[in-house]
């Protein structure tokens, strides 16, 4: 999304301009109001304005100085600068990718603003996070926080918001290709701005305007609307928004097919930009003309300018333009068939790539840590005032109780010594009754406020337990990107005719990879166990066929160790039920592979039994029983622990992580089952448990015991794959390069809706998360003009609901990374073209 400014620029709400002093400067004012760990209260405003300068230069200062202000601030009770620190605090985690936190923080900055009658702040701040929402891609949300701010009441600060917030809205339209609305929003903004007549922001209301002509292709109007937005950036010496306006001028004339015009006004503001040390607006410039000069075959051209951009952020560590620039050079040397050369830059590239992501990981987890000491250090604040506040209502109601008492010995005097006042006393004691019970009422109230207190601290925990939770599954999730290149590599390697050594080597690297993955997995299962998120299928499935299945799995290794197997199946026992295949085979399958792993001669007996019948279900007991170690008796109780095996030394033997049976134990408690253990140290195991099952009447075909050649039977042509991942790509072209196949690549769905639209394929593979445009909306783009051609998606995104979004986009198929070999045979098999 377009920011217009930083929200912490918006409104002053102290009256100073950071811009006018230099940070050494500040930091020597600050450390002379320090004394030791104490800052003096007149250092405040010396925070403020430091950490308004590094939150446009550097974010580990970012956060180091708002949290120093915050705490300050706190220290003197100013509420006024622990808004301003919350603000920046929110700031600091929407730019560091941790939108739960940055929402907490500017609610909070929210209720201080209300509380101090700051409309233009609360106003400012309600874009902010509608602003997040937007970028979440949850745009009803973010257009319920801009509506917010458009119905609050005229004020002129209100009203310059008023037109960020219709800006945003207008954008929302835009996205959606909407741009007739987008066009009445954007006017709208416009119209507030001329009332203030702030030519900066009305030059900028002109960019949009033009912008939507353009998507128009009224490119007059656009021309006219950029060329007034440019006259007022010259007249106001704005040279970065100049040079910026120049590109869109460019981009305009690139769609009216104005080559060279387009190019003069891209150099144009290129020297613009250098000849006033705007070096990062330089530099993408030269990475978006290379960018032109690739589609245009002009690979010297192309070339020359990448140079020039990778050189300049290379001095300036600009690493986003150095990350494309090294990406366009490995692209333009494999176009003019230098492949050494393009291979060195696709190296440079996937280690700077690869070191950033390191370095992102690790900056949020620190995001984290400093966020959760934050909030702990909170808690315990508000504890310890509720704490002190319980005990000052218990001394006061004591003090009442001894105060009340007194009067009741003192009246009972006065009654045995003056009877004739017994009616004023009588009157006297209803009174004080009254008093008493209003005091107990005022006292209960309180007690509840602070009940109201300490359940905003549970629900605080619980909010952390579930950020946590995010953070596993985001964590998780990403390792099976790599993985897909580790063992497809690894798959190409081995169908390559290696030498016996190497072979041996290959299996070993597959076997450890196909470790690591039933790990990632298992996290995974874990999580949405654990965070409640997991639900239980209902489809009907044959019993018989799931254990031929996953005998089928584990006969490799039961042969290999040289182990027997039994296995009994109730002939009063019916095929089909219904339930969760899926899950049933995952508890059977944990525990199997325990027996196997565990066991090293003898054998393993497998038992499915019927145990009783009701309406239209049977009750069915599984039994696995092995030859192994056994398990000692005092250790059987935590063996369905997270992250626990019986001894170290298991582990260190035999492997796994520990999650294994403690997701079996879970899976079975959601299947309204329990499992059962018993087992003796040297003679072996034996675990069972009971489920109940729906019956199903469904007829059932037995597996085929031989698959078919999947490659005799592919009849595609030409393929394109639609993947922002080099190396991914490079794993889909190894496993398809002897099938014939003329194989084209996208590198993101953008790209890959427009090599649709000018080229005839017979099937595409599409990856769902890409920049520019994800898979989601390059399918939905497709089926626009194109129904009938497959589109198979792959994802590394193995969370519930993803297969039913794919197909709601409009595409044919799933497939899961890392994609074996065989299915995407099967998938090709599946769709090929039909012989007349």
């Amino acid at each position: 999304m377009l920011k217009i400014f930083s929200p912490l620029i918006f409104f002053c709400l102290v009256n100073f301009s950071s811009a006018q002093l230099s940070p050494d400067s500040l930091l020597k004012d600050l450390q002379s109001k320090t004394n030791g760990d104490k800052i003096d209260s007149s250092a405040l405003n010396t925070l403020d304005k430091l950490t308004d300068y590094y939150h446009l230069n550097d974010p580990f200062k970012t956060l180091e100085f708002s949290n120093k202000y915050l705490i300050t601030a706190r220290n003197y009770n100013n509420k006024h600068h622990i808004a301003r620190a919350y603000h920046f605090l929110g700031d600091y985690y929407r730019d560091e990718g941790l939108p739960v936190i940055a929402i907490d923080y500017y609610f909070s900055s929210i209720l201080i603003y209300e509380e101090l009658g700051l409309t233009g702040a609360v106003a400012y701040t309600n874009i902010d996070i509608g602003n997040i929402y937007f970028d979440l891609v949850k745009d009803e949300v973010a257009r319920q926080y801009y509506e917010k701010v458009i119905n609050m009441p005229d004020e002129k600060d209100v009203n310059i918001a008023k037109a960020v917030a219709l800006n945003n809205i207008g954008l929302i339209y835009r996205m959606a290709k909407d741009y007739k609305k987008a066009l009445e929003k954007f006017e709208e903004a416009l119209a507030i701005r001329k009332k203030y007549n702030d030519e900066s922001l009305i030059a900028h209301s002109y960019i949009y305007i033009g912008g939507i002509y353009s998507n128009l292709e009224q490119f007059e109007n656009a021309e006219r609307y950029l060329n007034m937005s440019l006259e007022i950036y010259k007249k106001l010496k704005d040279h970065t928004n100049t040079g910026k306006v120049i590109i869109n001028i460019s981009n305009l004339y690139f769609k009216k097919n104005d080559k060279e015009k387009a190019v003069r006004y891209r150099n144009d503001a290129i020297d613009l930009f250098l000849a006033n040390e705007k070096l990062f607006a330089a530099a993408d410039a030269m990475a978006d003309l290379a960018e032109y000069y690739k589609t245009d075959n002009s690979f010297d051209e192309a070339i020359n300018s990448s140079f020039r951009a990778y050189n300049i952020a290379s001095d300036n560590r600009y690493t986003s333009i150095k990350q494309h620039s090294l990406k366009l050079l490995s692209d333009l040397y494999l176009a003019k068939d230098d492949s050494k050369e393009a291979y060195r830059y696709l190296k440079i590239y996937d280690d700077l790539k690869d070191s950033l992501a390191r370095q992102e990981a690790q900056r949020k987890i620190v995001n984290l840590e400093f966020s959760n000491e934050l909030q702990r250090r909170d808690r315990e604040m508000n504890l310890m005032k509720t704490e002190n506040k319980l005990k000052e209502l218990t001394i006061d109601n004591q003090k009442r109780r001894n105060t009340l008492l007194l009067i009741i010995v003192i009246i009972f005097f006065i009654l045995l010594l003056v009877i004739f006042f017994a009616f004023r006393i009588q009157r006297k004691n209803f009174k004080a009754l009254q008093e008493r019970n209003k005091i107990i009422d005022e006292s209960n109230k309180q007690i509840e406020q602070s009940l109201a207190l300490l359940n905003d601290a549970k629900e605080e925990a619980e909010k952390n337990a579930r950020i946590k939770s995010e953070f596993l599954s985001i964590m998780s999730h990403e390792l099976r990107t790599p993985m897909n290149a580790v063992l497809g590599m690894t798959q190409v390697v081995m169908e390559e005719n290696p030498r016996k050594d190497q072979l041996e080597n290959l299996e070993t690297i597959k076997t450890s990879a196909e470790s690591l993955l039933a790990i990632i997995n298992d996290i995974l299962d874990y999580n949405r166990l654990e965070s409640g998120k997991m639900q239980l299928e209902e489809k009907d499935f044959s019993l018989k066929n799931l254990m031929t299945k996953l005998f089928k799995i584990f006969s490799v290794s039961i042969k290999q160790k040289g182990l027997e197997l039994e296995y009994m199946y109730d002939d009063n026992l019916g095929e089909g039920f219904i339930g969760d295949e899926m899950r049933i085979g995952e508890v059977i399958s944990n525990i199997l592979g325990n027996a196997v792993k565990f066991t090293d001669k003898g054998k393993i007996f497998v038992e499915i039994k019927k145990i009783g019948i009701k309406d239209k279900s049977s009750l069915i007991r599984f039994t696995i029983k092995d030859t192994g170690i056994g398990i000692a008796q005092q250790n059987i109780k935590t063996i369905f622990d997270s992250f626990t095996q019986e001894k170290t030394d298991t582990t260190r033997k035999y492997g796994g992580t520990g999650l294994g049976l403690s997701i079996v134990s879970k899976l079975l408690e959601l299947m309204n089952g329990k499992i059962y253990v018993e087992s003796k140290v040297g003679e072996g195991s034996k675990f069972y448990f009971e489920l109940e099952l729906k019956n199903s009447d469904k007829k059932f075909e037995p597996p085929p015991a031989v698959s078919p050649s999947l490659k005799s039977v592919i009849n595609i042509k030409k393929i394109l794959i639609v993947e922002d991942n080099n190396v991914n790509q490079l794993v889909m072209k190894k496993m398809l390069h002897n099938t014939g196949l003329d194989i084209d690549i996208a590198d993101n769905g953008k790209i890959g809706y427009e090599k649709v639209l000018k080229n005839k394929y017979d099937l595409i593979f599409m990856d769902l998360l890409m920049p520019e445009m994800d898979g989601y909306e390059a399918t939905r783009e497709i089926r626009n003009f194109d129904k009938e051609i497959p589109i198979i998606a792959l994802t590394a995104d193995v969370m519930k609901g993803v297969e039913s979004k794919t197909k709601e986009a409009g595409m044919n198929g799933y497939l899961t990374k890392p994609v074996k070999k065989d299915e995407l045979l099967k998938a090709l098999s599946q769709y090929s073209i039909k012989e007349n």
